[in-house]
């Protein structure tokens, strides 16, 4: 029965006892799923998973405090196996992640504990560990695109620790360089909603079907107000 299971299951084990296991099951007509184990104190255990990995943000930060850059690499390169840039339209769409770590390149630790606090951000268990990396970052972000990055994984991080004003802040900021990005909108939208700035909120979404006649997400927004 066990044979029969795991020809079903199709497990894949990659890694050893330093950098830590990926562990890939392939089963048939579903998602694969991925779990990240380490062995500590003699006993191996669930890290993290795929579906959203946080967790593993905090070990890579850990490797790097000790100096293990081989071994915050490899859990970077797994992580960025799972998570891909997004297209369409919007340029401010998707997760910041993929955004600072491209498989196989050359990082300072520093450019990896940035990409790791990207990952903390994703999640509220983490975000404030990861916003606090970010924030620090800002202000000496090398070039635009770094500061764009920065800023589209600090508007996730403060999404999910509830700061509208960070949010607004930054979504004001963005807004003067990708007007019509409807994430931006949806995160605009929520800081003013948040912090009861509902008549503001309401001029957002008019100024949006003004450029965008019959835009859904406008209107949504002016459906959420009226309630």
């Amino acid at each position: 029965m066990i044979d029969v299971l795991t020809q079903v299951i199709d497990p894949k084990v990659e890694g050893n006892d330093a950098t830590g296991y990926r562990v890939t099951v392939r089963s048939p007509g579903s998602k694969n799923s991925v779990m990240y184990v380490v062995k500590e104190g003699g006993h191996y255990k669930v890290l993290d998973s795929s579906s959203k990995p946080n967790a593993i943000g905090l070990e890579i930060l850990d490797r790097l405090a000790a100096n293990d850059i081989a071994g915050s690499r490899v859990l970077l390169d797994w992580v960025r196996d799972v998570q891909h840039l997004e297209g369409g339209d919007d340029p401010l769409s998707g997760l910041a992640f993929p955004r600072f770590w491209t498989q196989g390149k050359d990082a300072t630790p520093e450019q990896m504990k940035i990409a790791a606090a990207a990952l903390l951000a994703q999640t509220k268990e983490t975000a404030r560990q990861g916003v606090s990396i970010l924030e620090a970052a800002l202000p000496s972000a090398a070039n635009d695109a770094d500061k764009l990055n920065l800023s589209i994984a600090l508007l996730n991080g403060y999404i999910n620790l509830n700061e509208y004003a960070k949010l607004l802040a930054i979504c004001t900021e963005l807004a003067k360089r990708y007007p019509e990005s409807k994430s931006l909108f949806f995160a605009q939208s929520l800081a003013l909603r948040g912090l009861e700035r509902y008549q503001e909120g309401e001029k957002l979404a008019q100024e949006r079907l003004a450029k965008l006649p019959d835009d859904i997400d406008a209107m949504r927004m002016l459906v959420r107000i009226a309630d």
